[in-house]
């Protein structure tokens, strides 16, 4: 497995650190376990993630809380609305009224709509606060990827603040069967490497015109399974200029 630098190590561990505080000093982990029930277990750390199955199981008994530390990074300017786009079963509305989740499947959604070109045309700069938890990267690679965090930032006010989260192996998965297989059957340490080098790439580009507040890259971190990054191994906080 590709090892990772200390520095980066060290970085990902006050994370987690932050991260766990945060749960506590919230009382979100209390929460948690109210909605969820006492048997919960709350994942801070992808590593500690070992060989769950089945699938059903994993997805009721554990809830992943790493989404939790970029909300209250959303919430320091004060926003009145935070959008949640491709929210699914609008999970973290139950912990933030203010959130306002979209999705064109779930009816848990506050609103049946599709995040698309229309969607952005009719919202240009419109909001404080937006967020998307694994859910922009659905149909595209690396490959389009800056264009399609750049569309994202169209319908956040100037000042406002956007938090992207990304899945590595899911954005991998839609470049082609070949290019997938190629990266995740030979020297996967090797292909993680370059993998971890494209997005920073794609960051430091976007960093050129937005302001980037925090950015995390955990790809190669913890299983580096898809189930072990339900809240995304690849994590950027925006400010728009």
């Amino acid at each position: 497995m590709y090892e990772i630098t200390s520095d980066e190590n060290n970085k990902i561990h006050e994370l987690h650190q932050k991260i766990a505080e945060l749960i506590e000093d919230k009382g979100i982990d209390i929460r948690i376990k109210e909605l969820y029930g006492n048997d919960t277990t709350l994942i801070i750390d992808p590593n500690i993630i070992k060989n769950i199955v089945p699938r059903d199981h994993y997805i009721h008994r554990y809830f992943h809380c790493s989404t939790f530390y970029y909300i209250e990074k959303l919430l320091e300017i004060n926003p009145s609305k935070i959008l949640d786009v491709g929210c699914g079963s609008n999970t973290f509305k139950k912990f933030y009224p203010i959130i306002y989740g979209i999705d064109p499947l779930i009816q848990d959604a506050d609103e049946k709509i599709q995040f698309n070109e229309t969607f952005i045309r009719n919202h240009l700069n419109e909001f404080e606060c937006v967020m998307s938890i694994c859910s922009l990267h659905r149909d595209i690679s690396f490959f389009s990827l800056e264009q399609r965090i750049c569309d994202f930032l169209k319908i956040v006010s100037p000042g406002g603040r956007a938090y992207i989260a990304l899945n590595s192996f899911v954005l991998l998965s839609n470049i082609s069967n070949e290019y997938f297989k190629y990266f995740y059957n030979n020297n996967l340490s090797i292909k993680i490497k370059n993998i971890r080098s494209i997005v920073n790439k794609i960051i430091n580009q976007i960093n050129q015109y937005e302001n980037i507040l925090e950015y995390n890259n955990l790809v190669g971190y913890g299983d580096n399974q898809s189930y072990s990054h339900i809240d995304g191994d690849i994590r950027i906080l925006i400010e728009k200029t």
